[in-house]
């Protein structure tokens, strides 16, 4: 009988043992909010940051959640008017970073990177280091002004 060395056996397992991590624990769109609040479309109504005209996000857990200042209160859609200022904000155990065609920030644990949406349209996103983990986000940018 031949033995499978210790490393190969990890290499094997370690899919499994993270599997935990790949799953999305937010709430499906659509569904109701924590507050019971559902707007006509279907998404639960996002909530305001502290400073109009601003955005937050946060990258943990192989993710980036929405803390505040989107249309959404989770997923991976951010929907902001023209002129939004969008801080990502990294708290994590883990290098993360901004991957897009508005910009790119460092690989970092800690930190922020922040950008101000000037154009309108649909601006995708994602962490280069994770990009099995942590792709398909898109900031949608509507023609009204804050």
């Amino acid at each position: 009988m031949k033995t499978i060395p210790a490393s190969a056996a990890l290499a094997l397992l370690l899919p499994f043992m993270m599997a935990t991590k790949c799953i999305d624990y937010e709430a499906a769109p659509g569904s109701t909010a924590r507050d019971g609040s559902v707007d006509a479309g279907g998404v639960a109504a996002g909530k305001a940051c502290d400073q109009p005209g601003q955005a937050r996000l946060k990258a943990e857990n192989f993710a980036y959640k929405i803390q505040c200042g989107c249309l959404e209160t989770s997923g991976k859609r951010c929907t902001v008017p023209l002129g939004t200022t969008i801080n990502w904000q990294f708290a994590d155990s883990t290098n993360h970073n901004i991957t897009s065609t508005f910009g790119m920030s460092a690989d970092t644990l800690a930190g922020t990177f922040t950008y101000t949406f000037t154009t309108a349209g649909t601006f995708k996103y994602g962490c280069s280091i994770h990009s099995l983990d942590m792709s398909g986000y898109e900031v949608v940018v509507t023609e009204s002004r804050q």
